[in-house]
Parts: structure tokens; sequence; C-alpha cells
């Protein structure tokens, strides 16, 4: 016989997958996964795995050996993989479910109505519906920092030293996935806890050390290997992008034209410079493409003349980025431009063509900043100025700076899909609903 806590997990399954095979109906499909911008070339991924991902340095390795491990277990069947990926999407959908409830009982909301209104409010969430049909990290990156979110609760909670090395190792996993983690958030976090006056003991210290110490491996072997201590080659041509005119200073090299006069140049100006020369096909020759050797050096010369054009002109960097601030904050997560699931448009059109009206537009955006702000503040009032558990205090105050950490990265480190990357911190629209409907309608009456 199901228990009542039981039966609610069991409803929220019934109704995901009711859910996406409507979904699946009205013909929204995923856009599928496409070798050679995050992701190596697949002959690469599927026949040289281990090799390539050892090369790779203009991404963090995770999300390419996972990727690559499902090429060669499927064969190279694009379609199979597909299958694949988007029934893991929807069990990563699963997952956020299963640590929203558990977060919901561990901030004390137990109420049954306020939990049905969480399992509609996630599966039927529009961003979330968006990034489970994109073959991409986001939707891993959104449900690891749902589940790290958890850990820190607990860790505040119960002072279970476990849970904070379980957010380390999160934050490890991220960072070998996503390139805006980066180790010293760990170290960061660590101190940061220890200011929050969380104590820890010897065995909890030296599994951060290890943990911390792993996490630099990839840079310490980008070091050895290419000369360069990077985890993604990128990161100079990312904040080139912060410029509105980066396209004719820092775009990367067409990786269709990898035999260009642009792309030779930035070869031989890696092989001089960095005292290294190479020949595996993932970093020249026609299936590099992003992955391009000479990328370390045009990237890194753009990371040199962007810095010195911000120490010039930082009123110009930061106005862009104030833009770029309030652009992201004016629209939704599944307002991203490109890639869109298959067949989105045919109902998001619909919305689309009402905002082409300069003044709906506006409207809109309006609604949706002042929307996010209200979020920022309430968290600022939980944390600063509330009578709420000083543990929960705590833990609000690090989920917030963990979220506000990709909010600085997304903003002031790249010019563009601050929406994207804005959609990992997914959590906080959790807690902040969580909370505003707990206190309005229950908290009163009690």
């Amino acid at each position: 016989m199901l228990t009542i806590k039981n039966s609610f997990f069991f409803f929220s399954i019934i109704t995901l997958i009711l859910s996406r095979i409507i979904i699946q109906i009205l013909e929204i499909e995923l856009f599928g996964i496409s070798y050679g911008f995050h992701l190596l070339d697949k002959t690469l991924l599927q026949y040289d795995l281990t090799k390539s991902i050892f090369y790779l340095h203009s991404q963090p390795l995770g999300w390419n050996l996972y990727i690559g491990l499902l090429t060669k277990i499927f064969n190279g069947n694009e379609k199979l993989i597909n299958y694949f990926f988007e029934i893991y999407q929807v069990a990563l959908t699963l997952i956020i479910i299963k640590f929203s409830i558990l977060i919901s009982q561990e901030i004390n909301i137990n109420n049954n109505k306020i939990k049905i209104f969480l399992y509609l409010f996630l599966i039927f969430n529009p961003s979330i519906l968006f990034w489970e049909k994109i073959f991409s990290y986001q939707h891993t990156i959104c449900t690891l920092i749902v589940i790290s979110s958890y850990f820190i609760i607990k860790l505040c909670r119960t002072k279970e030293l476990k849970y904070e090395t379980n957010l380390y190792l999160i934050i490890f996993l991220l960072s070998l996935i996503w390139s805006a983690f980066q180790p010293l958030l760990i170290l960061f976090i660590f101190i940061f806890l220890r200011f929050l006056k969380i104590k820890t003991n010897k065995k909890n210290f030296f599994s951060f050390i290890v943990i911390l110490f792993l996490s630099f491996l990839p840079f310490i072997k980008n070091k050895i290997v290419f000369n360069s201590f990077t985890v993604g080659s990128w990161a100079g041509h990312q904040l080139s992008t912060t410029f509105l005119d980066w396209k004719t200073t820092c775009d990367l090299p067409d990786p269709n034209k990898i035999y260009s006069e642009e792309s030779i140049y930035n070869l031989r100006m890696y092989e001089k410079i960095y005292e290294r020369k190479f020949s595996h096909p993932s970093l020249v020759g026609e299936k590099s493409k992003y992955n391009y050797v000479g990328i370390i050096y045009k990237s890194q010369k753009c990371l040199t003349e962007t810095i010195k054009r911000i120490l010039k002109n930082p009123r110009e960097y930061m106005l862009g980025r104030l833009n770029a601030f309030l652009a992201s904050h004016g629209k939704f997560a599944f307002d991203f431009a490109h890639p869109k699931p298959l067949g989105w448009d045919k109902y998001y059109q619909h919305l689309e063509n009402i905002y082409k009206n300069p003044n709906h537009k506006l409207t809109r955006q309006a609604l949706i900043f002042a929307y996010m702000i209200s979020v920022y503040l309430f968290f600022i009032y939980l944390i600063f100025l509330s009578k709420e558990n000083s543990e929960l205090k705590k833990s609000y105050l690090i989920i917030l700076t963990i979220y506000s950490y990709i909010l600085v990265v997304s903003h002031l480190a790249t010019g563009h899909e601050q929406s994207r990357m804005m959609y990992s911190g997914i959590i906080i629209h959790i807690l902040f609903f969580l909370n505003i409907i707990r206190k309005l309608f229950y908290e009163k009456k009690n």
C-alpha cells in the first residue's frame, strides 16, 4: 500500500510521463546531437576516445567523455543516441522534482497542496520543457545545482560533514562539465563555510584537499601538454564577446576552413610561443574543428587585448555588462535564440508575434525584470531581515552565493547566452515560490 508521501511521487512520475507523451504528439522534438562545437568530431569520440579526451583543451573533459561513451556504446547511431538522451533528460527532470520535494521537507514545508503545486510547477515549466529538448549539458548542470542545494540545506541543519564533502564533489563534477565552474569555487565555499561557523574535522579537511587537488588536475594536464594553464581555451574569445565588435577582432576561426591563412598562422604562432607541436587529428586537421590547437594562441591573444581594452575604457565595458544584465533579466530561459527544440516555434511563434509590437515587448520585459528583482530582494529579506531559522538563513545565503557566482561569470566573462546560463539556477525560483506560498497562505493561518 502506497503511503501519501510515495503516492505523491508516483503521481509526479505518471504526470511527467503523460505530459512528455503529449509533447511528442504535439511534434515538439529533441534538437539532437551536434558534433564539432562543444563536442569533438564524431569519429574521434567513436574510434579514438581516450587520446582525443586527453588532448581536449577547448572544453572540460566530462561532457565529451559522457557523449563519447554513448557514441561508442551505440556505435555512432545518432538516432539511438538521441532516443537515449531524451530519456536521460526526462530522468533529470524527475530527479529535480524528487530533490525539490526533499528540500521542501527540509525547510518545513509539508503541506500537500504546496507539494502538488511544486510538482505541477516543475513538470509543466516551459523552461524545463525547452531545455529537456536540447542536446546540451545545461539541464544536467541545473539538476546538479538542485542536488547541491539539498546538500547545503542538510549540512546547515544537521552539521553532518558528509554533506559538505558531497557539495564539493558536485562542484568538482560541475567543473568537469562546464568551464564556468572553476576549482577556486571549492576553496571559496570551504572558507565561506568556516566564516559561517560550520566546523570541520581532519577527515573532512582531507576530503576537501583531495577534491580540490583533483579539480586542478585538468589544468595541470593542459599546462604539461599544451603549456597553457587552462581548462577551457576559449576563455579569451568568450571575454572578447563582451564588446559588440568582437566578430571583427576575436572571432574563432571557421572550423570548416582549418587550412585558411589565419588558421595556419595561429598554429605556427602557437608552436613558436608555446614550444609544442602536435599531429593528433583532435588538434590539427579537419577533424580538430574548435579544438584546433592554434586556438590556444588566438584566444590568449584575445584575452590580453580584451583586458587592455577593459582597463583603457572600463565605462564601455560596464555599460555593455549592464545592458546584458537588463536583457537577460527581461526574458525567460525558453526565449533562447538557438538552438530550439524542433517544432517549438509552431507554438511559441504565436506568443512571439504578440511581442513584435514594441510596447508589448517592453511590457513583457519590464514584468519579467520586476519579477527577477523581487526574487533577489526576497532572498535578501529572508537572509538578513526575517525571523527565519538561522540554519535556513545560512543555507539560503550559500545557495544564493553559488547562484550569484553563475550570474557574475555569465555576465562579466561572456557577451551572450546569459539566459541559458541563468537557467542553471532554477533552484532560486523553486525556493522563492515555496517560501512565498508558505508565508502568504499558511504561516498567517497558523
